[in-house]
């Protein structure tokens, strides 16, 4: 039983730490700079649906003026429609709160709210595939490490063996069994071996500064995230459907804009039907003159409350309004031929993918097999050096063709990562895969 009780602990222990990186690494994903800006421009445009539905809801206006302009001889009636108010002098204070709904606009306000809709799922999918194309630089970054690890490790045995060699070489050569040529090949050799070494290392200190200032991952952490990562990726490369790559969907949301504009036009040139109702108090101060015969202060408030229906229509916009929708039917058309030629250039991308899958994994297995041969090789000299067989400059060639072949094995799992990773990117699968999930931005605030 406490067997089993270490056991479950240690899984739930180890789902925990996969968690903890992959929620760290999406928030280092989600603060880069693209993403963040990425991410403005997705919320501006969710503001912008909500800004269109709200034109559906009731508007209210209050309006409030105070006046000081004697009217004499003039009344209430006469401005308003009664007959017997008394006469105004035009001081005082008035307020009107009034309320307006549409009724009926053919569809325009319901083409607004689609155009917007419309742009936000647009820059959804460029959040979508910025976030993807980060997560990928992120990935890249990280499995290139690893990558230069590999390469390092096997040059490095390398130079160590080769330097062990040329030690026996060196006492060849002070004993008189083997000429001092022998001496400067190995130091050529172990000088074109030790430069290779130090590029390496440079350039896998590149990756770490890289993966430092960009996300903030510090050089300690790199080799436990990459193999985490390393181990979603697909073994068989995922074909991406033309229609459901990123770039298409985004024109997708294009021609649906274009299309729904094309409404709008149509329904601005249609009735408007509103409602509107008003309510106006006059002097509401309760302070005025109300005659100028007798002037006294009388309590002079005055209150109406007006309905109407409105009806709306352009009777006449000199052709501009056909002219509009002709435009946007030939920018649609123009979007469809754009579309169409993306379809097919998705559909090339696809087949030279896995053109190029097939070619890496053709050079690994040769490459591969060649470290095979090169370990017989080797194995088979040395034991010649126990005989007394000893040819030092073979094994070092073999010993040196040997590390080439694991830095190129190395190099080559690294390309096939990677052309896994940028067929996930280009259907928005990527961060899904890694576990690295990209959910919707927050936009409050």
């Amino acid at each position: 039983m406490p067997y089993k009780i270490f056991i479950t602990s240690l899984v739930s222990l180890t789902v925990g730490l996969q968690s903890v990186h992959a929620a760290d690494l999406a928030y280092r994903v989600q603060t880069h700079p693209d993403v963040e800006a990425a991410k403005h421009a997705f919320c501006a445009t969710s503001y912008g649906v909500k800004v269109q539905k709200a034109s559906r809801l009731p508007s209210v206006d209050f309006r409030l003026s105070a006046n000081d302009k004697p009217v004499n001889e003039t009344t209430r009636g006469d401005a308003f429609g009664g007959e017997n108010s008394p006469e105004y002098d035009g001081e005082g204070i008035d307020a009107e709160l009034s309320v307006t709904q549409s009724i009926y606009d053919w569809g325009k306000s319901g083409a607004d709210i689609g155009i917007a809709k419309a742009r936000n799922m647009k820059e959804r999918l460029v959040y979508l595939a910025s976030y993807e194309q980060n997560t990928l630089q992120l990935l890249s970054a990280l499995l290139l490490h690893q990558s230069q690890d590999a390469a390092i490790a096997a040059i490095q045995r390398n130079v160590n063996r080769v330097q062990g060699n040329r030690k026996a070489v060196a006492t060849q050569v002070r004993l008189g069994y083997t000429a001092k040529r022998a001496l400067n090949e190995y130091d050529l050799l172990l000088l074109d071996r030790e430069s290779m070494l130090a590029e390496a290392k440079f350039k896998q200190q590149e990756t770490e500064r890289r993966l430092a200032s960009e996300y903030g991952i510090e050089a300690s952490r790199i080799a436990r995230l990459s193999k985490q990562l390393a181990k979603y990726l697909p073994k068989a490369m995922l074909a991406v459907p033309p229609e459901n790559a990123l770039n298409t969907r985004q024109m997708d949301e294009e021609i649906r804009i274009y299309d729904l504009q094309n409404r709008r036009v149509k329904a601005q040139g249609r009735p408007k039907v509103e409602a509107r109702m008003a309510a106006r108090n006059w002097d509401i101060t309760e302070s005025d003159l109300c005659t100028d015969i007798a002037p006294v202060k009388t309590d002079c408030r005055t209150n109406d409350v007006i309905g109407s229906l409105e009806v709306n229509m352009p009777f006449y916009t000199g052709g501009a309004q056909q002219n509009q929708r002709r435009a946007l039917l030939a920018k649609k058309s123009e979007m469809q031929a754009r579309r169409t030629t993306l379809v097919k250039k998705n559909m090339q991308e696809n087949e030279n993918a896995l053109q190029r899958l097939e070619i890496l994994s053709n050079r690994l297995l040769a490459e591969q097999e060649k470290v095979d041969l090169l370990t017989s090789q080797l194995k088979i000299e040395r034991q010649r050096q126990k005989s007394n067989a000893i040819r030092f400059s073979v094994i070092a060639e073999l010993d040196s063709a040997l590390a080439d072949s694991k830095v190129a094995v190395a190099s080559l799992e690294y390309e096939l990562q990677i052309a896994h990773a940028r067929q996930l990117v280009r259907g928005g699968k990527l961060s899904e895969t890694l576990e690295i999930n990209s959910k919707l931005p927050s936009c409050n605030g």
